[in-house]
């Protein structure tokens, strides 16, 4: 009978409690970007606070103010400039390109490209430049006004949601000091309450930990990359501000879909229009099959060194993570397949071995 109670009791015990995880869940769920990206930030600048602790006394709040400081002075002030600069030069490019396709300026370049040997080719082996002319001209209008309407519808939701996204951006800095400040007990709390035995414990958290450090070292190698062969690209077409221009690549490389071509698309365009063929080609062809490309084999390789999964499973990992959760599903995809192995070793140490 006292089995039976304390049964009872347990089970209920458990049940209120998932029913309160729930709750909490989703109360939180409206500030997850804002924690994931702190957590994030201060995950990665955690070896810059525990020089600021050192510095500071092992004074905590000071240096948890110092830490959120420089991210902000680091990460956020130099992100606004960049956001701001690329979304206004591309919907002023992509103005230009409509009323360049628009005015018949399309159908003159076909003409001027009649002066080259390798178009003449082209042309021989493909068909009539007027078939060309008309198919391609009616393609690069749509997908200019494509592009064009889906930078000001994202302008304008931007401007509408303008009091969230700052809202956002304020309490990912508030939580900042607060995971600098309190982040190691916040990280004992969360490991003492993890259902496993110790040693078991310790593996999971390991990996966690070397599944996020893999992921950022991922991005910032291959960022770092893309922004220094972009900007030898552009310093050998000629194009002025070319580190500049690296460097704008190496924070849009952060960006997923997007990535670097935000940089060296934009960059195309611009050399098509002032008629300047011969790089705007070389480009494209450098763009796809360098600079972008580089993103496809140099991260999954960088992270996956890190967190031992297979790459081809890392590199699905992240494009379904990015679908499934947004920009953090880069390292959610990762996450869970770090977690789902570990488990897997657990389950063989314990029950598989037990069993033969």
């Amino acid at each position: 009978m006292q089995d039976t109670q304390k049964q009872v009791v347990t089970i209920s015990f458990f049940a209120f409690l998932l029913f309160v995880l729930y709750q909490l869940m989703r109360t939180f769920s409206l500030f997850f970007e804002a924690l994931f990206w702190a957590a994030v930030l201060s995950f990665t600048f955690y070896p810059v606070h525990k020089w600021f602790t050192r510095t500071s006394g092992e004074r905590k709040s000071l240096a948890a103010a110092l830490s959120t400081a420089a991210i902000f002075f680091i990460v956020f002030v130099p992100g606004f400039f960049i956001v701001k600069t690329l979304v206004s030069e591309g919907i002023d490019l992509f103005r230009q390109a409509k009323v360049f396709i628009t005015q018949g300026n399309f159908q003159q370049m076909f003409l001027n490209l009649q002066q080259y040997a390798w178009y003449q080719n082209l042309q021989a082996e493909v068909g009539s430049s007027e078939f060309l002319q008309q198919h391609l001209s009616n393609l690069l209008l749509r997908l200019t006004q494509y592009l064009g309407n889906f930078t000001a519808n994202q302008v304008a939701d931007i401007t509408k949601n303008l009091f969230v996204v700052g809202f956002n951006v304020l309490l990912t800095i508030v939580l900042l000091f607060f995971f600098f400040r309190n982040g190691r007990a916040m990280y004992e709390f969360i490991y003492g309450l993890t259902p496993m035995e110790g040693r078991d414990r310790k593996r999971l958290f390991e990996k966690i930990h070397n599944t996020f450090a893999g992921v950022i070292r991922g991005q910032i190698l291959t960022g770092l990359i893309q922004g220094v062969i972009a900007g030898t690209i552009f310093f050998f077409l000629g194009f002025p501000a070319s580190a500049f221009l690296g460097l704008i690549t190496f924070f849009t490389s952060m960006v997923p879909v997007l990535g670097a071509s935000a940089v060296w698309v934009v960059i195309m365009i611009y050399l098509f229009l002032i008629q300047q063929m011969q790089k705007a080609i070389i480009l494209l062809i450098l763009g796809v099959f360098v600079i972008s490309m580089s993103d496809n084999i140099l991260k999954p390789i960088f992270i996956s060194g890190k967190t031992k999964i297979p790459v081809f499973l890392l590199f699905l990992g992240i494009l379904g993570g990015i679908k499934t959760y947004g920009l953090p599903g880069i390292f959610l995809g990762p996450l869970l397949i770090t977690i789902l192995f570990v488990l897997i070793d657990i389950y063989r140490e314990r029950y598989s071995l037990k069993e033969n």
